[in-house]
């Protein structure tokens, strides 16, 4: 094999490689979205979760007081 040769299948591999690390990116970059759009999903339904509870607690403990001032 001379060097021309050498360097041309160097040079096929390299392209290869190349190719391959968009590809890899791209799936890197699908994933970071993926994982970044269920972690907003999941911090919302948190968020709304403790919203809930609070409103609950609040009106708990509204209602204890009523009671409380209509028993006194």
């Amino acid at each position: 094999m001379t060097d021309k040769e050498r360097i041309a299948v160097l040079e096929s591999k390299i392209r290869l490689l190349e190719a391959k690390i968009a590809e890899l990116e791209s799936d890197l970059s699908d994933a970071y979205s993926d994982l970044d759009g269920r972690l907003e999903h999941m911090i919302k339904t948190r968020s709304e979760n403790i919203a809930v509870f609070g409103i609950a607690a609040t009106i708990i403990i509204g209602l204890a007081q009523i009671v409380i001032i209509l028993v006194k």
